[in-house]
């Protein structure tokens, strides 16, 4: 929930900027990017304050080699800005080099779930 729905205030596309932003945190991480430091669950009023107070971190991970791009990052922080006036709009976040960036690639699909999944061919 983007922290000016969670402050009362009304729906706008910002709301889904930031939830692409923490969509795509969350996949990236494979967790939730707002967690408790220690292995409890965290309550709905904690989570809530939580959103509105911390600033999610993209984390590298060395061991298994992942390492963020400063240009993904960037894009991150674009989406998570606290304040809905300072996050982009649609068209903003396709311009963004990020995402201008990820249109060259071309993805198999059936080929990367096999890898994801550990199917065989």
């Amino acid at each position: 929930m983007a922290p000016e729905r969670i402050m009362g205030q009304p729906y706008s596309v910002s709301c889904d900027v930031w939830s692409l932003g923490v969509t795509l945190m969350e996949v990236a991480q494979g967790r939730f990017p707002f967690h408790a430091q220690n292995s409890n669950p965290l309550g709905p009023i904690e989570l809530l304050s939580l959103i509105l107070e911390c600033e999610p971190k993209l984390e590298d991970n060395p061991e298994e080699s992942i390492y963020w791009s400063d240009s993904f990052r960037n894009f991150l922080g674009y989406c998570l800005k606290k304040a809905p006036e300072d996050r982009p709009g649609p068209q903003q976040i396709l311009k963004h080099p990020w995402c201008v960036g990820q249109s060259r690639f071309t993805v198999n699909m059936e080929k990367f779930v096999r890898k994801v999944w550990g199917i065989k061919s």
